[in-house]
């Protein structure tokens, strides 16, 4: 149930505004999420809901002289989403998602698994992991004015031991974080695999499905 000046009314599925399945954490604070947008907004800025159902006559039948129509107006997309702020995330769109994918496979992997562009040696003198080929950053930058900048570094844990990971910048060099190549290989799995259309609709019928109001938490003004 919303509680709206004391007044207790029910919970409909159109109410929903949006759906997200968090897919991933690259941080205790920074995650991949999967997002399905349910309303948008009318050239009078008024809240249009996806679902939205018409009532017309016909004469294609000879036993019904009116037939509902239902229209589905939904987006989706992924999100790198910063909870520290909010306002720092990014925004990935089925329009960016081929451009990362080939970014990511002809400029970011072959750092790590190919032969003759591979840029991580050992140390000569301790045998630990180093940086000795040549490379360059890679960005993707969004139609928003944002961005994401990846590069190659050495993670080293509390033992000394040295792994080969990514670091992901987000719209500014100082704002950053480290994950290891295994984290950043399951980011690469949901951008070149999600089939977002099927995805979304799916996550639509999980919206429609009752009871309404679950575990609510009322996020004050």
């Amino acid at each position: 149930m919303i509680i709206m000046n004391d007044v207790i009314s029910p919970i409909h599925f159109l109410d929903y505004d949006k759906i997200s399945d968090t897919l991933l954490y690259f941080s205790r604070t920074i995650s991949l999420r999967f997002n399905v947008r349910l309303a948008s907004k009318n050239r009078d800025g008024r809240r249009k809901p996806y679902h939205v159902e018409y009532r017309y006559p016909t004469e294609q039948y000879s036993n019904v002289g009116e037939v509902i129509s239902l229209k589905r107006d939904f987006r989706f997309y992924f999100s790198i989403e910063d909870a520290d702020d909010l306002k720092n995330g990014v925004m990935i769109t089925p329009q960016d998602v081929t451009i990362l994918k080939l970014r990511i496979e002809n400029s970011i992997l072959p750092w790590f698994i190919d032969g003759k562009r591979n840029i991580f040696g050992e140390n000569p003198d301790n045998g630990k992991l180093i940086i000795t080929g040549q490379w360059e950053p890679q960005y993707m930058i969004f139609k928003d004015y944002k961005y994401l900048e990846f590069m190659p570094i050495v993670l080293e844990d509390e033992n000394g031991k040295t792994d080969r990971g990514i670091r992901m910048c987000m719209n500014s060099t100082g704002n950053f974080t480290d994950m290891s190549l295994y984290t950043f290989m399951e980011f690469y799995y949901y951008i070149a695999n999600t089939d977002m259309y099927s995805v979304a609709a799916n996550m639509l019928v999980y919206v429609k499905m009752q009871p309404y109001g679950t575990n609510l938490v009322n996020v004050p003004r």
